[in-house]
């Protein structure tokens, strides 16, 4: 069976002028964000440049470098306001390894962007869901059709997940790892993530079940 490329990241954009040129068929820039830090750790220090979000694509440009992000290669998007993992408000993405047979311990495993104005984040995050719910990943459609079953499902309030994942406890196995990321200052403040495969709504001493049923706690989540 045919299966798309796998979504990836890379290091060189085609643009003039500043803008990017080369776009993909049937491709358009939805927003252009200015000023948005980019950093692939929170120990480096970041670079400043123009963040824009096409209908397939997250592509940063800045003076020094450039960047291209298809949409399902960022795995999970979160809000992070703790000091402890990155000095500012920011949204912190982690990449999706899962078709890697050899993982390169050199190449980056998460981004952080950062808005000017922390006020920002949370406009960032909602660009940041809206593209991932209009960009399924095709691999893992066909991964689920080969399995002989649906493979996934959705939640009353419209954000998809995927049921092997939550019958085998992977879900919670990254929730486990994120929790440990976003250590929330003070507790109970919450961390909202969201990714191509849903969304979910931690705290500091809790981890929300991702199963399908819901409760009243579910109205919550973003």
């Amino acid at each position: 069976m045919f299966s798309a490329p796998r979504p990836c990241m890379r290091r060189f954009v085609q643009c003039e002028d500043g803008i990017p040129v080369m776009l993909h068929d049937e491709e358009s820039i939805v927003h252009t964000i200015p000023s948005i830090d980019l950093t692939f750790s929170a120990d480096e220090s970041p670079s400043t440049g123009t963040l824009y979000v096409t209908s397939k694509r997250f592509i940063w440009l800045s003076a020094e470098a450039s960047y291209d992000f298809d949409v399902p290669f960022i795995a999970l998007h979160a809000i992070s306001n703790d000091p402890e993992s990155y000095k500012k408000p920011c949204l912190y993405c982690q990449f999706d390894q899962d078709g890697d047979e050899e993982i390169d311990e050199d190449e980056p495993t998460e981004v952080f962007f950062i808005p000017a104005d922390e006020k920002d984040v949370q406009k960032l995050f909602d660009i940041f869901s809206e593209a991932a719910l209009n960009n399924p990943d095709d691999n893992e459609d066909d991964e689920e059709d080969g399995d002989g079953g649906d493979g996934g499902g959705m939640f009353s309030n419209g954000f998809i997940y995927n049921v092997d994942e939550v019958e085998a406890g992977a879900q919670q196995a990254k929730l486990n790892q994120w929790e440990s990321v976003f250590q929330m200052a003070g507790g109970g403040n919450s961390i909202h993530t969201g990714g191509e495969g849903g969304t979910v709504d931690t705290t500091t001493s809790t981890t929300q079940d991702t199963s399908p049923s819901m409760d009243e706690s579910d109205k919550d989540v973003l």
